[in-house]
């Protein structure tokens, strides 16, 4: 069983944990979790955004490439007429504008350095959260429909009761208020119930995997979303200012050492 993407109907829901709804405890019981767990994945879609803000984003993205562009195509042109323009006697200017671009590009890509790292890291910890949530879903349907079934065919004995309740103790240990906050926990079988034992080898096999997830999150980026797009935008213009200066100064070159052979062909 796998839950992958945004929303997901309580009728997959329904039939993804195996609920046949014949039982009537076991269809109440699983009623609550399910509608527990639709109001989770809505929160988990507010959180990711709807179609209006990533078609924002798309939007500032195609600008932010554009104008990018547009700087570029202005720098390197007028870098390009400069240096075709100048003289002999601007050498010592030009020398110093290459000196200036090597300085800038290495600035600038240091920063883009720091923030694909920043990048990558962010979106490492998304993908691990992700996957966190998916495997806890995974293990709450799990023991949701080990308890349901449990309780739903338990007789009204006392051994019966407390058959149904080691079952919801374990359901319990997996809520979305631990899962939230504390973090989950290994369960043990302390109650010595041979039936419980590869339940609880199921779930902490699961919880193993949704704490070894959540761990990525121990190493947040060091700087947010404005930032990283400030540093993205300051680095992109070092980079043009340094292609620019590097493009008309090689230009520069190029002119004054045609000039020097043409000249020395006609003498």
């Amino acid at each position: 069983m796998s839950l992958v993407g945004s929303r997901t109907t309580t009728s997959r829901v329904r039939l993804s944990t195996g609920f046949d709804g014949r039982l009537p405890r076991q269809r109440a019981y699983g009623a609550r979790v399910l509608e527990r767990l639709d109001d989770e994945l809505r929160d988990m879609e507010r959180q990711r955004g709807d179609d209006g803000g990533r078609l924002m984003a798309d939007t500032v993205v195609h600008w932010f490439w554009g104008i990018m562009l547009a700087v570029a195509i202005i720098s390197i042109a007028y870098a390009s007429r400069s240096a075709w323009r100048s003289t002999a006697s601007e050498t010592l200017y030009w020398r110093g504008v290459k000196i200036g671009s090597s300085a800038l590009g290495i600035v600038g890509l240091g920063l883009l350095l720091l923030n694909f790292e920043q990048v990558v890291r962010s979106t490492m910890i998304d993908s691990a959260n992700d996957y966190a949530f998916t495997a806890f879903l995974e293990a709450k349907f799990y023991s949701t429909r080990q308890a349901a079934i449990a309780c739903a065919t338990a007789p009204t004995t006392q051994d019966g009761r407390n058959h149904c309740f080691d079952y919801n103790n374990l359901d319990g240990q997996l809520s979305f208020d631990r899962y939230r906050t504390h973090g989950l926990t290994k369960m043990t079988n302390w109650q010595r119930v041979p039936t419980l034992e590869p339940v609880i080898e199921q779930l902490n096999r699961d919880i193993d995997r949704i704490n070894s997830s959540r761990a990525m999150r121990a190493i947040p980026p060091t700087f947010g979303a404005e930032a990283r797009l400030q540093i993205s935008l300051f680095s992109t213009l070092l980079v043009i200012l340094a292609l620019a200066g590097g493009i008309g100064e090689s230009i520069f070159q190029y002119k004054q050492e045609r000039d020097k052979r043409s000249n020395t062909t006609h003498a």
